[in-house]
């Protein structure tokens, strides 16, 4: 459909709405009108009859006779003979109807007696609902105003016919309507001559562009008027040289383009929906040693590792299910010597894109970084069996310390300390300078016997093994809190059921260096400590109101400035298959959160001490 037709279709019938719509708002206006003043006319005439009436009815009041029948008899009869006078044009009148609905005064003799007592129109009069109707007489539907004389019971009645108050406006509509329809004519043949002339400025516009479009991009249009047809056929011009500009420059980057590719290490492969090669780039004759020729046309599917194939198809149908949107995958590709290279690939659905009309696929070869990937997962798997092992020699080694303090070291002590006894025992009451180093030096071993204690319950915490873990916790908590004058929040549900005896140890040992760390470096006033039971898992918390520090800093930082600590946590919490989160801030104190699995097996990375 042209612009003009358009234009047409739409102006047109708005143009024509508005003016029917304009004659018919006219016409119920102005019938509006004339109704309105029909009534008055006729409320007027109404009120004429009404004081003819009332006269009579005031004679025999006047003279005392309204009892009388044949004297009421008579001032009915001049009063409706008075009615009968009064005119209402040529076809209006005057008549009068009892409370029973029978005419007693009407100016057509055969219609006085006439019962109308059942018509719908009476009945509407008695209710007094309003003081007009439009009722049917005789056939002739008229407009009546109407009043109720009260002392005769007497309805009058003011009427005229439709056909008089509206006869000569339903003519004058005729010739409106013809008078519209004209004007509709004479505005549509106008519009369709404007349109027409508007639009030929643009019908240039459109041969141009049509010439463009077939490549001649030479075309231009000439420059007719200054309005926006004129600015828009400047700007015709302007896209048409520019357009030609840019053709030349695009051919360039297509060539540019196109050696980048041709020279690119990485391969670039477009294939069509079904997944065959449409286009291959000559990196692919390094990367498989095949001639791109040689693989056009064939399956991508023919090249790649039968184990690979499953997660291909799973991988293409993804990339056909998004537009536009990039998809990456790892895939092992045959070299033509029976080799296999692994491949990074990207891929992107450019089907919708009628420049390519394919999927992209950009593969780089990264089999020596696989190699590499591979040699550093085996050293981190043997690094942390080897870090395994040394927390248990740790464990093992501080549990033979311990128990050679414990025996060897301790014995000698209450050995030490039975002799000194011995000796202050045998002293006489003048050596007391003798018996209070005697004392003291007891008071000295008891201490150190007090430290050995301290120090067997932290290489091996006795009390695990025979309070379990709940217990063992509480007791550390306690011993810290006497050690550093710190105060505590302790929560800790009953955990003794739900760990083995190894991962128990483990645990505890987490919070032990978790304390140890807040004891030395924390400088902390409180802290708390807490574990709670969930349904697979154990929430174990420890956090102070300590100066804190920057977590990215100190994991950044060298390992020689770190310490072992949170490494050893670290290690430990990876041991029990367990979630560690350590946050912490500059003067904003230090959380540690540990989620450990509940029901658990000793884990592989500890091994138990056979000799324990």
């Amino acid at each position: 459909m042209k612009i003009y037709t358009k234009i047409l279709a739409t102006a047109l019938p708005m143009v024509l709405l508005s003016l029917f719509v304009g004659a018919g708002v006219t016409y119920c206006l102005s019938r509006s009108a004339l109704t309105d003043l029909a009534e008055r006319w006729l409320e007027t005439r109404l009120s004429e009859a009404m004081k003819a009436v009332v006269e009579n009815e005031k004679f025999l009041r006047h003279y005392g006779i309204t009892n009388i029948a044949s004297g009421v008899k008579k001032a009915q009869y001049d009063a409706g003979f008075t009615l009968g006078a009064i005119e209402i044009g040529e076809q209006g009148y005057v008549f009068v109807v009892d409370s029973e609905g029978h005419v007693v005064a009407h100016p057509d003799p055969a219609s006085i007696g006439k019962d109308v007592g059942d018509t719908l129109w009476f009945r509407e009069i008695c209710q007094g609902r309003r003081k007009r109707i439009t009722y049917s007489w005789s056939g002739t539907k008229n407009l009546a105003m109407y009043e109720h004389f009260a002392p005769w019971n007497w309805y009058v009645i003011a009427t005229d016919t439709y056909r008089e108050i509206y006869g000569a406006f339903n003519k004058t509509g005729i010739y409106v309507a013809t008078v519209a329809f004209f004007v509709s004519f004479v505005l549509a043949f106008l519009m369709v001559f404007v349109a027409r002339k508007l639009t030929a400025p643009l019908r240039l516009l459109v041969s141009g562009a049509q010439s463009v479009g077939h490549g001649a991009l030479e075309t231009r249009i000439p420059v007719q008027s200054k309005d926006e047809f004129g600015h828009l056929s400047t700007v015709f011009n302007k896209m048409a040289a520019q357009l030609q500009e840019s053709l030349g420059a695009l051919k360039h980057s297509e060539e540019h383009f196109r050696s980048l590719i041709e020279n690119a290490s990485d391969m670039v492969t477009l294939l069509d929906e079904e997944g065959r090669i449409v286009y291959m780039s000559p990196s692919s004759e390094r990367i498989l040693g095949s001639r791109p020729s040689d693989l056009v046309k064939s399956p991508l599917a023919a090249v790649l590792h039968p184990e690979d194939l499953e997660i291909f198809g799973l991988f293409f149908h993804s990339i056909l299910q998004k537009t536009a949107v990039t998809e990456a995958g790892e895939f092992r590709m045959m070299r033509a010597d029976a080799g296999w290279r692994t491949v990074e690939t990207v891929g992107r659905n450019l089907l919708s894109d009628p420049a390519v009309q394919g999927v992209v696929i950009n593969s780089r070869d990264i089999t020596a970084r696989k190699m590499v990937e591979e040699a550093l997962q085996e050293s981190e798997k043997r690094l942390h069996l080897l870090t395994s092992q040394l927390l248990t020699t740790q464990e093992r080694e501080s549990r033979r310390i311990s128990s050679e303090l414990h025996d060897e070291v301790g014995q000698s002590l209450m050995a030490l300390k039975f002799r000194v006894t011995l000796l202050e025992n045998g002293l006489v009451e003048t050596q007391s300078e003798l018996k209070e180093q005697c004392e003291e030096t007891l008071r000295y071993i008891d201490q150190v016997v007090e430290n050995i204690r301290r120090i067997c319950r932290d290489l091996t915490p006795s009390l695990l093994e025979d309070l379990g873990l709940t217990a063992a916790v509480g007791w550390l908590v306690e011993d810290f809190v006497k050690r550093y004058r710190i105060g505590a929040d302790v929560d800790i549900d009953e955990l003794d059921d739900l760990f083995a005896q190894e991962t128990q140890i483990v645990i505890y040992r987490i919070f032990q260096e978790a304390l140890t760390n807040i004891g030395k470096h924390s400088g902390a006033t409180r802290i708390r400590v807490g574990a709670k039971k969930g349904v697979d898992t154990v929430l174990l918390l420890v956090s102070d109101n300590g100066r804190g520090f920057d977590v990215d800093e100190f994991i950044s930082c060298e390992t020689r400035n770190r310490g072992l600590g949170l490494a050893a946590m670290h290690e430990r919490a990876r041991i029990l298959n367990a979630i560690l989160h350590i946050t912490s801030s500059n003067n904003g104190g230090t959380s540690i959160r540990l989620h450990v699995p509940v029901d658990r097996e000793p884990s592989d990375g500890i091994v138990s001490d056979p000799a324990v």
